[in-house]
């Protein structure tokens, strides 16, 4: 069986986080939802990410990680930042849910394929989830190997990709959803 590696504490998807990364942002989970097209290539990548925070702790880090993830919510750079990378942003919320900061993204993902080619060993696409991590949800198998757990799932044989992982030990030292609200 061929596979596709990533490593979830890289991020699933060093996508995600290559762009949602204004300083050092942590979420209390992430989820990944990816959705193929018609056309079995192309795809849709919607990212939610919960209990967005600063991992600093200095409070001027914080807020100047704070007020970048405000920067890539309202301002047309990430937009920009985004199409460069080749995954066009379809929309992108920012917004309090039961006391939580929560981010939302949508990718444009042309080739699903190419855009993972770098990870693809064959037909299986597997990520490795970090050791902080813990799977929530999934449509994927679940799998150890050695103390590693991964979760797979076989590319072609499905239309849609989900994975929802928390942080095992989530002590964030900031308040962002205290600082949104109050700029709300």
């Amino acid at each position: 069986m061929k596979k596709a590696w990533f490593n979830a504490s890289a991020t699933m998807m060093m996508l995600v986080l290559a762009g949602f990364a204004a300083g050092c942002l942590i979420a209390q989970t992430d989820e990944f939802k990816v959705t193929f097209g018609k056309d079995g290539k192309s795809a849709q990548l919607t990212i939610v990410r919960r209990n967005v925070q600063s991992d600093q702790k200095e409070p001027a880090k914080q807020l100047d990680d704070f007020k970048g993830l405000i920067r890539n919510w309202k301002e047309d750079g990430y937009i920009l930042d985004k199409c460069k990378e080749g995954t066009p942003l379809k929309d992108r919320s920012l917004s309090l849910e039961d006391g939580m900061l929560v981010w939302r993204e949508t990718l444009l993902i042309p080739d699903f394929r190419e855009f993972i080619k770098k990870s693809v060993v064959n037909d299986t696409l597997v990520i490795q989830i970090g050791r902080e991590d813990l799977v929530v949800e999934t449509n994927g198998t679940v799998g150890n190997d050695k103390g590693k757990i991964s979760v797979s799932w076989p590319l072609g044989k499905t239309q849609e990709l989900f994975l929802k992982i928390k942080k095992a030990d989530f002590k964030p030292a900031s308040d962002f959803a205290r600082r949104f609200s109050e700029k709300s």
